[in-house]
């Protein structure tokens, strides 16, 4: 059996303090097991310490995103003139960003970069509905039946 003094609390707080200052000045550094690793990525070559347990391959995330993200485009700049002639000809940012291959958001931020106005939704609306221009135009090639309709709603409403 153990002696009593063990369960005391006066010990257990002397032997914590004992413990932990020995911890910190190193006396139980060769139970720590720390392991020198180079990083995978080809260009980067820096070394970093890890435990054996750790899956770290990579020195840094950025290093890790570099390596898993290939398939990222990075540093897109858009031409301000195509950009410019796609939204001036009547195509919306979702449809820009589907022909261009890029996120609706990304055609957003450029346009706000490049300064250009965005239409107000109703003239989105308005230019989807009609891409050959105003709808209520007076109409040049008119057949015989709607020429006479047209002649017979003047005539009702007393106009010539």
């Amino acid at each position: 059996m153990k002696p009593a003094f063990y369960k005391s609390p006066a010990y257990k707080k002397k032997q914590s303090t004992l413990i932990k200052s020995a911890w910190k000045n190193g006396a139980y550094n060769h139970l720590r097991k720390i392991e020198k690793r180079i990083c995978a990525r080809d260009k980067c070559g820096k070394s970093f310490l890890s435990i054996p347990s750790d899956p770290k391959k990579y020195c840094s995330r950025s290093c890790a995103i570099k390596v898993n993200n290939t398939q990222r485009k990075r540093n897109l700049k858009l031409d301000e003139e195509q950009l410019i002639k796609l939204y001036h000809h009547g195509f919306s940012s979702k449809e820009i960003a589907e022909e261009l291959g890029f996120s609706e958001n990304k055609i957003n931020y450029w346009l706000k970069q490049f300064k250009i106005p965005k239409r107000s939704i109703s003239n989105a609306i308005y230019l989807k509905h009609n891409p050959n221009g105003d709808p209520f135009s007076i109409k040049r090639n008119l057949t015989r039946r709607k020429t006479a309709f047209r002649i017979r709603l003047r005539n009702l409403l007393g106009r010539r």
